[in-house]
């Protein structure tokens, strides 16, 4: 189907797309069948749908090029932090090639049994959380959220610096293209610079810049968290609790661990320089940190705030290999090969990622037979309805109709592990599926042999039949 990582995820994205394409400004949750009212959030994926519109692009081409697209613009996002951050060249290339090929090691707690240390048992967090590295979330899906985080730092700092006002307005820009994906990113970076300037404060026309930069993303922030306090759909999706994030700080190290090692070679450094960007960085880890072990209201999204985070990092890295580690290595040689081993021995880990991946194309989130793809064509050509299906299945409704899902997807489907045995059940002929229709107002039901040995005999003949794939249209 088109997807490397994490194909639960990129399937609502392309629903969320669907929308969009389908001239919708607010998402409304098809995952789910409680009531779910539009809201403008994930504004920025609902902008592609209706780009694919226009462009007339299929929904599925549309999405790659929203990936390629977001994998262009990340790189060139960070290169502009890295060339803002980082004076010498050689150092620039270096973090530039730590972004592009490198993960962390924890791929080694796997190797080991995952050992319990210090009363945690540890987790191989850069395999599980593509987040942390830009290798990663580039193989999983569109990166223009953590494109726009750091392109908005980057311009706004450099806004500070110049006071140049039309800089400034290009951070807006910025600013507000994250705040169209995750809001909650804005609360984060806007602290994160505001101890920078604060503490080495710019002039009066800086300031000024930073203010055009900052003022116009303010009221969708505004918006998101009176929805996210007030919409019971959203209540309902948080109150899943899938991004909540808090590891051993072991496994973590091991998940940043090439990034994590250059950057405390930094560290000393600077504290003694204290620049405004060495401020916002650090401040930048440091409020990450506290959203992920100091329990508060932010914990429950905990995941979304590291977004982006190895930008800082590699500049941290970079900045430790070649300021510190290089100057004490005296042989020539040695000095020349240090920075490549220390990338190559750091990409290990993608060159299994991606050999593995290899295996798991088969697995029901990447691949479907083609028959229930059929299914899936021939749904979307009839009116829409609420589908009752399994799970697994019911994770490419929404993408590929505009249908509503009775269960589909791990997160937005509200109480996605009840409805899954339901389901289950209802499908395999275990429970009353004639009176679960009524009630739940379903107009389709897709059956496949997985589901039992026969389709309820309540469903009568189906609408649609191929491969064993059966769609049965409820009569009401």
């Amino acid at each position: 189907m088109g997807f490397f990582v994490n194909g639960a995820d990129m399937n609502s994205y392309l629903a969320k797309m669907r929308e969009g394409a389908g001239g919708q400004w607010a998402w409304t949750n098809h995952y789910t069948t409680e009531s779910s009212p539009p809201v403008y959030l994930f504004v920025w994926l609902l902008l592609w749908g209706h780009l694919a519109a226009f462009l007339h692009v299929g929904l599925y081409a549309a999405f790659q090029l929203f990936r390629v697209t977001g994998a262009i613009a990340l790189f060139a996002a960070a290169w502009a932090f890295i060339r803002h951050y980082l004076a010498d060249g050689a150092a620039r290339r270096f973090a530039l090639s730590l972004l592009a090929f490198t993960m962390g090691f924890g791929i080694l707690t796997w190797a080991i049994g995952q050992p319990v240390v210090l009363g945690h048992k540890l987790d191989a967090m850069d395999l599980r959380m593509p987040e942390l590295s830009a290798f990663f979330s580039i193989l999983t899906g569109p990166t223009w959220p953590a494109a726009f985080v750091v392109l908005g730092a980057v311009l706004t700092l450099r806004a500070a610096a110049t006071g140049n006002l039309w800089l400034g307005a290009a951070a807006a820009l910025a600013w507000l293209g994250e705040a169209s994906m995750h809001p909650q990113m804005l609360v984060l970076l806007y602290a994160a610079l505001a101890v920078g300037l604060v503490l080495r404060r710019p002039g009066t026309r800086g300031l000024a810049a930073v203010a055009v930069a900052v003022l116009p993303a303010l009221p969708y922030l505004g918006y998101s968290y009176w929805i996210s306090a007030h919409s019971t759909a959203v209540l309902r999706w948080q109150a899943q609790g899938v991004d909540s994030f808090a590891p051993d700080a072991i496994s973590l190290a091991l998940g940043l661990l090439p990034l994590v090692a250059g950057a405390a070679l930094a560290l000393p450094g600077v504290v003694r320089r204290r620049s405004r960007e060495d401020v916002f960085i650090v401040a930048w880890l440091v409020l990450v940190a506290a959203v992920m072990w100091i329990p508060n209201p932010a914990s429950v999204i905990g995941r979304r705030f590291v977004d982006a985070l190895f930008v800082p990092l590699a500049c941290l890295a970079a900045d430790g290999v070649h300021r510190v580690l290089l100057p004490r290595i005296r042989s020539l040689r040695a000095k020349r090969l240090t920075p490549f081993s220390y990338v190559a021995v750091s990409a290990i880990t993608p060159a299994f990622v991606v050999l593995a991946l290899i295996g798991a194309a088969h697995s029901a989130q990447y691949t479907l037979p083609r028959a229930q793809f059929d299914s899936l064509t021939w749904l979307a050509g009839q009116p829409t309805g609420i589908v009752l299906s399994s799970p697994a299945l019911g994770l490419y409704v929404p993408a590929y109709t505009d249908d509503t899902v009775y269960v589909g997807h791990y997160s937005e489907t509200y109480q996605y592990a009840r409805k899954a045995r339901e389901a289950s059940a209802l499908l395999g002929g275990e429970a009353d599926i004639g009176q679960f229709l009524a009630q739940n107002h379903v107009r389709y039901v897709i059956w496949t042999p997985a589901d039992g040995v026969s389709p309820p005999s309540a469903l009568g003949e189906p609408g649609f039949y191929e491969g064993g794939v059966s769609v049965f249209v409820v009569r009401t």
